[in-house]
């Protein structure tokens, strides 16, 4: 007999089981208060990161994690562990398990004993052990003080787990997410690592990959496979989806509308309507792109297979809908604008071309092509402020806000790059661009503008981190 130990937050399941059930329990029981104090203390959280080098991340990290256990203080202990009956309930019923872990542990509670060994509070990890039939449970344990928590930690487990690790000579394994703990790998005789890069190469450690999760694969499927033949369905069904909808709404419709309004002096209705109109123009084209990037080149290990295997779209019908709907709206543009639907036009060609020899070079030369497409990406919506100059100046800046994030993921995802951008560096790039240029061009509003929108999408990127890309969202709905 063995002993193996999991993790629990994003091994067993796939939800941070502090953050998400504290969050969780706030919401549930409507303390507007609390919520508000745990989306300040998040928002404070994403700045310092955003802000700080790397050698006090870890500093950040544990303060951050303390503020938010202490808004736990004088809440009962039956509500709380009520809730957290309630919030296990969810995990197991929104398909929140990551189900390939969960086979290993049936498979080798046959004839071993199964730990549970977190740093995550009590009350919902316990919760979970009880719903699985757990042996032997280890966490962080919350404080009790006349049947209320204190807000502060009795046990805690966080960079402490090997206090609870047996130190007989027996046989031990652990199934875990976090690169951290490889302190832990003298007490046990394997570890393995849950979707993680192969950060460290040791005979003890097996990496385990389980992206299956993932949203982006098998996005398209049988369920949504016919409104994907809808313009501009296909691009949000396979890449874009809720958790990304409300940032993209105000970075980019919202930001061009904006624009608009203040330029040419008109009803912000009717800004939003040609921010939109341009919009649905470029998505409508190059998700073909996206469709024929998806179906090429399928032996790639590397790509997302974002469309399910047994889908079958009929590409005669998805190009001719988009045919006729882009006559349509060039045809609105040319009574709008004039003769800006050609401009129009023409950048959607090229867009289409650069996407199509993307799909078909070698991977290390599709950096150029990615690059291009992002860049087309942000100049093709802004065509529609007609000003050749403030396109120049709002590509600029929108580019290095938006871009350069997703084209350093994609040299990442295609270890074509290995350095590390640090997170002050990276933002700095931020603001520099258009605060040089639009001083250079005497354009303090334009600045100003910029300025307010840099922190937008500081405020919008760590609102969407709490509710989308966290597992929140999905246990609320």
């Amino acid at each position: 007999m063995a002993e193996i130990y999991f993790d629990v937050c994003n091994t067993i399941t796939q939800t941070n089981n502090t953050n998400d059930f504290i969050l969780y329990y706030f919401i549930k029981k409507n303390n507007y208060i609390k919520i508000i104090k745990y989306l300040y203390i998040f928002f404070l959280y994403f700045i310092k990161k955003t802000l700080n080098f790397k050698n006090i991340k870890h500093i950040i990290d544990i303060e951050t994690r303390k503020n938010i256990i202490g808004l736990l203080k004088n809440e009962k202990v039956s509500d709380v562990k009520l809730y957290a009956q309630n919030y296990v309930e969810q995990i197991f019923k929104k398909g929140l398990l990551n189900e390939k872990i969960i086979e290993i542990l049936n498979q080798k509670r046959k004839q071993n004993k199964i730990i549970f060994l977190s740093a995550s509070i009590n009350p919902p990890i316990e919760e979970i052990a009880k719903k699985l039939n757990i042996d032997k449970v280890y966490c962080s344990k919350l404080q009790v003080k006349n049947n209320k928590y204190t807000g502060v930690l009795e046990i805690d487990l966080y960079n402490n787990k090997q206090i609870f690790i047996n130190k007989k000579n027996l046989k031990k394994y652990f199934y875990k997410d976090n690169i951290e703990d490889l302190n832990l790998i003298k007490y046990f005789n394997h570890i393995y690592f849950i979707n993680n890069n192969k950060k460290f190469l040791d005979n003890k450690i097996t990496y385990i990959n389980i992206k299956e999760n993932d949203l982006d694969t098998n996005a398209v499927n049988n369920k949504n496979k016919f409104f994907i033949y809808i313009p501009c369905l296909y691009y949000f069904i396979s890449r874009i989806r809720i958790h990304y909808f409300i940032p993209i709404l105000f970075r980019e419709l919202f930001l061009l509308s904006f624009l608009i309004y203040f330029l040419n002096k008109i009803y912000f209705l009717y800004s939003l309507f040609y921010a939109f109109l341009s919009y649905i123009c470029f998505f409508s084209i190059y998700e073909i792109g996206g469709l024929y990037n998806d179906l090429a080149d399928k032996k790639d290990k590397s790509k997302t297979n974002r469309i399910a295997k047994k889908v079958k779209i009929n590409i005669n019908i998805f190009l001719l809908i988009r045919f006729l709907f882009l006559i349509f709206i060039l045809f609105v543009i040319n009574k709008l604008f004039g003769n800006l639907w050609f401009y129009y036009f023409i950048f959607l060609v090229l867009v289409i071309s650069i996407y199509i020899l993307h799909s078909k070079i070698n991977n290390k030369f599709r950096i150029i092509t990615f690059v291009s497409l992002k860049i087309l990406r942000v100049i093709i919506p802004l065509l529609i402020l007609n000003n050749i100059s403030l396109i120049f100046l709002s590509s600029i800046y929108v580019f290095s806000i938006n871009g350069i994030g997703t084209t350093y993921a994609y040299l990442k995802k295609k270890n074509l790059i290995k350095t590390p951008i640090n997170f002050f560096i990276k933002n700095l790039f931020l603001s520099l661009p258009i605060i040089i240029i639009s001083y250079l061009f005497s354009l303090k509003y334009y600045n100003y503008f910029f300025l307010f929108y840099a922190i937008l999408v500081i405020i919008l990127s760590s609102i969407n981190t709490i509710l989308f890309k966290s597992k929140i969202f999905k246990l609320l709905i």
